[in-house]
């Protein structure tokens, strides 16, 4: 295989690197001075911070760097000097008038720079362009000001701008455009030229621009002459978007170089002085693609025939306000396939009829209004029934202010693709039975600002997709019962200015709807389960009402309200339990209340709340419970109130908390019980501005401040001064330690010690009781009968039973059906005396004391070993109780493990005393395999060596009990 080439390993050393270099420096956060919004190694945002110049140490790897609107004025060498890799700079709207020579040559890499609304004077327009040789935006509006008028030339070259696309010189009062104005320019593709005072172009200005697409020239003075400069357009034939608005045109003759326009699509022409459109004067724009023409607000009074329809590719006309007659206008209409239509203003189109518009099936979009007539000719208009039946395309329609008074039934037939209707701003009192009819696509209507005094039950019938409805601004004081029963899809209501006192009408088929706005009616109380039926509602505005009290359980059905809004009411007492069942409430502002009483549990049930703002009432104060159930509460804001007294669970459950305002109240007293616990939870607590009574009752709260000086907002500061008794006013709150220096404080340091030396007894204590507790019971055993019980071994030849079985109750029937039979009943092999507890043990004797007395008393301890042996809490005694024995008496021959079953090894391991008798200790397995179990019983019998030399009596076949009886004497 051959060699890769070393330009290759050298590109992936390259990338490798490029990839390291990104990870290092990825956005990682560090701290953030000045305020700043924002600050990383790759982006700093530091706006509207009045800053008055530019930060230091900036991270020389910042890419972004965003400082408008704050107060530099000035820009200097040493601020972008190690920027050299700044892509992108923001210092709009500062007061930026002087730059220093050379500012901008460290930033070789700029492709943004954004310097509108300082005052940079054209002056300084050299340190802007001859250093920043990649700069492909430039912002530069608003800089140059009426009392020097700009002249673009010689002296205001951007000839240092090769790579730049986008230029904006909008608003500096520029008066003239000379022609090396944009030399250099030749990559330049959006040219700004707006609101200036532009009346002279020169012919030869726009050669370099010859890669220009979009040319605004909007509101200047640029008159016919200039529109008719064949060579000064000739070079911009890239153009597509061109607006000439706003300016002194009074004819539109489009000189030659027009024809040449192949991308042209959209041309603004409104707002200037134009009379009459001939086809003369677009003749050079008919050969054009044009789509959008803007004609509004000139003196149009005629349009040649045929002129509109020359336009193959038009598809937006905007006609409004001209005072052109529509008997005029509709016949040159006809034909056209255009989708959205602008009139208004013409004198004849008062009336509204179905014969009144021409068949225009491509249309979508028809707007009428006399918004900009200040004289309109119109003062009253009217639909009639099928209106809009020739436009069977519209998808939207906007007759907004267009001083409608009534609507006929079946206005709207025919409309079966209309999506959004606007009929606002019009003057409209009622509507009649089936004014709304065929309007089945529906989605937003508009009726705000009307006449409208009740929203009657057929308004609305059959609008099942409605979406958005707004009823802002009428007269509407009674809402019927069934006026939104057909409204079942509705999300969005808007009631807002209008004399509602009752929420009723609002029941019935809202069951969508998701936000509600009230705000400004005549609202005085909030009944319980006024909303119950609003169960989707998740934004709910009752802001400038007359609200005075909220009822228990007022909101109760709302599961699912995120914001609330009251502000601007006469609320003086909020109820306990007002807000009960908001469980996913995010946001509620009371601003501009008049809250005096919070009563408990007056918050209970907002879970979800981690902000509270009860800030400027007259709250004097804070009962226990008050804030009950705000379990995710993190700030609490309570400054600017008269609070006083504090009650002593007036924090209880605000677990979360950990800012606290309560600043600028009437606090004398901070009770320890009240607010130790909030502090030790707090990372911030403001108290400052409240007149303190300093007596010894508040040495808790200097000590605390001192050793947590942040937690406790200013406290470093002359905020904290006492304002009685008489002899400390006005004296610092630090005097209180050397004036309660005889009064004990408790040590905190030995305090802790103690604390933790107790906690660590106790921890020990329970772990050596749960670990050694077979060994505890033991040795309780062993004082209480130190006396009693006599020890026997082997040797001595006095053990009373050949083994004890240990085994659960569930191996019971092996026991007694194999184990006993064969051990104790066999006729061919001795047999041996057992000790089973079902047979054997003493009634009335403690189980502890049998267990002990057994296992004392037997020469050889047999484990029976099953799941159920492991489990059970008295096995478990009897195995290590055994084991423990064993290990006293030296030697583990006494004990014998008897596996009933399988048992894996993954189980053993849970059980450390079998597993360490299970690793040293040979222990016996029971055979599925009858063939193989008197192998088994005769390895079980060695185990158990001889009998003990014992005749017991052949008419007796319970084994003698009179050794163990001795043994278990108490």
């Amino acid at each position: 295989m051959e060699n890769p080439p070393k330009s290759t390993l050298t590109c992936v050393y390259s990338l490798l690197c490029l990839c390291l270099f990104l990870l290092s420096v990825k956005g990682d956060h560090v701290a953030k001075p000045y305020q700043c919004e924002e600050w990383t190694t790759l982006h700093i945002t530091c706006t509207k911070l009045q800053l008055s110049k530019v930060p230091a140490s900036i991270p020389p790897s910042t890419l972004h760097l965003d400082l408008h609107d704050n107060s530099i004025t000035e820009l200097q060498q040493e601020d972008f000097k190690a920027l050299v890799n700044l892509q992108y700079l923001d210092l709009r709207w500062n007061k930026i008038d002087h730059i220093e020579n050379a500012t901008f040559a460290p930033l070789a890499n700029l492709k943004t720079l954004n310097v509108s609304g300082n005052k940079i004077h054209v002056s300084l327009l050299p340190q802007l362009v001859d250093f920043l040789p990649s700069l492909e935006h430039l912002e530069i509006s608003l800089n140059w000001k009426r009392d020097d008028p700009v002249i673009l030339g010689n002296m205001t070259s951007f000839k240092g701008l090769g790579n730049l696309t986008s230029l904006n010189l909008g608003g500096n009062d520029i008066v003239d455009v000379q022609e090396n104005s944009f030399h250099g320019l030749d990559k330049l593709q959006s040219l700004n030229l707006r609101d200036n005072l532009i009346s002279n172009i020169n012919e030869a200005s726009f050669s370099p621009l010859k890669e220009l697409v979009h040319l605004d020239l909007s509101n200047n003075y640029l008159t016919d002459d200039v529109l008719q400069l064949d060579k000064l357009w000739s070079p911009v034939v890239k153009l597509t978007y061109f607006d000439l608005s706003e300016n002194v045109l009074s004819s539109a003759r489009f000189p030659l170089s027009f024809q040449n326009f192949s991308l042209l699509h959209t041309l603004d022409l409104s707002r200037n002085q134009l009379t009459n459109l001939t086809t003369d004067d677009f003749a050079s724009l008919l050969s054009t693609p044009l789509q959008t023409l803007q004609l509004e607000r000139n003196s149009i009074s005629h349009i040649d025939q045929g002129l509109l329809a020359s336009f193959a590719n038009l598809k937006s006309l905007k006609l409004q306000s001209n005072p052109i007659l529509f008997s005029q206008l509709k016949d040159k209409l006809v034909g056209l396939q255009i989708e959205e239509l602008t009139l208004g203003g013409s004198p004849d189109l008062d009336i509204i009829s179905s014969d009144t518009f021409p068949s225009l099936p491509s249309l979508k979009h028809l707007t009428m209004s006399l918004l900009y007539d200040w004289n309109p000719s119109i003062k009253s208009s009217r639909l009639k029934g099928g209106s809009f039946l020739n436009l069977p395309n519209l998808t939207q329609l906007n007759l907004e202010d267009y001083s409608i008074s009534s609507v006929e039934p079946y206005t709207f037939t025919g409309l079966e693709y209309l999506e959004r209707l606007e009929l606002g701003e019009n003057s409209l009192a009622d509507f009649p039975m089936h004014a709304f009819d065929g309007l089945s696509s529906l989605t937003h209507l508009g009726l705000g600002y009307n006449s409208l005094t009740a929203v009657k039950s057929h308004y609305f019938h059959g609008l099942k997709n409605l979406v958005w409805l707004n009823l802002q601004n009428n007269d509407i004081f009674l809402i019927e019962e069934t006026a939104f029963k057909d409204l079942e899809s509705l999300q969005f209501l808007i009631l807002t200015s209008n004399h509602l006192t009752t929420v009723a009408g609002l029941q019935l088929g809202l069951s969508n709807l998701r936000h509600l706005d009230l705000e400004r009616n005549n609202f005085t109380s909030i009944k319980t389960g006024s909303f119950s039926r609003l169960e989707s509602l998740t934004h709910l505005t009752l802001a400038h009402n007359w609200i005075r009290k909220i009822e228990k359980e007022a909101f109760s059905e709302l599961s699912m309200l995120k914001r609330l809004n009251l502000a601007d009411n006469r609320l003086t007492n909020l109820t306990s339990w007002a807000f009960d069942g908001l469980s996913a409430l995010e946001e509620i502002k009371f601003q501009h209340n008049m809250i005096v009483v919070v009563e408990s549990h007056a918050f209970y049930g907002l879970e979800q709340m981690t902000k509270l703002n009860l800030k400027g009432f007259s709250i004097t104060t804070i009962p226990d419970n008050a804030f009950m159930g705000l379990h995710n509460l993190t700030k609490l804001d309570l400054s600017l109130n008269q609070i006083k007294t504090f009650e002593k669970k007036a924090f209880h459950g605000l677990d979360n908390l950990r800012v606290l305002q309560l600043q600028k109240n009437e606090i004398t007293f901070l009770d320890e019980t009240v607010f130790k616990g909030v502090l030790d939870r707090v990372r911030k607590m403001d108290i400052q501005d409240n007149p303190l009574f300093c007596d010894c009752d508040l040495l808790w709260l200097v000590f605390k401040a001192n050793n947590q000086p942040k937690k406790v907002v200013g406290w470093n500061t002359s905020s904290f001064k006492c304002a009685a008794p008489p002899k400390d006013q006005g004296k610092s709150l630090q005097i209180l330690p050397s004036q309660c220096e005889y009064v004990f404080m408790p040590n905190l340091w030995l305090a802790s010690l103690l604390s933790s030396l107790g906690i660590f007894l106790f921890v020990m204590t329970t772990f050596c009781v749960n670990y050694y507790a077979w060994k505890l019971r033991d040795l309780w055993f062993r004082i209480r009968h130190r006396d009693r019980v006599v020890r026997v071994s082997d040797d001595d030849h006095r053990f009373v039973f050949d083994a004890f079985i240990a085994h659960h109750n569930e191996d019971r029937r092996w026991v007694e059906r194999d184990l006993c039979r064969n051990l104790e009943c066999s006729e061919n092999c001795p047999n041996y005396r057992l000790c089973l507890h079902q047979r054997d043990f003493q009634a009335g004797v403690p189980i502890i004391t049998n267990i002990r007395t057994a296992v004392d008393s037997s020469r050889k301890i047999v484990c029976v070993i099953t799941r159920s042996f492991l489990r059970s809490q008295w096995c478990q005694f009897e195995f290590q109780l055994a084991q423990h024995t064993m290990v006293e008496e030296g030697g583990g021959i006494r004990l014998v493990l008897v596996f009933l079953e399988d048992i894996p090894c993954h189980l053993v391991r849970q059980y450390r005393h079998l597993q360490a008798v299970v690793d040293r200790d040979t222990y016996l397995e029971w055979p599925d395999d009858p063939r193989e179990r008197p192998l088994f019983w005769r390895r079980l019998r060695a185990a158990l060596g001889q009998p003990l030399d014992q005749e017991p009596d052949d008419n007796d076949t319970e084994p003698d009990q009179h050794g163990f009886m001795a043994l278990v004497e108490v």
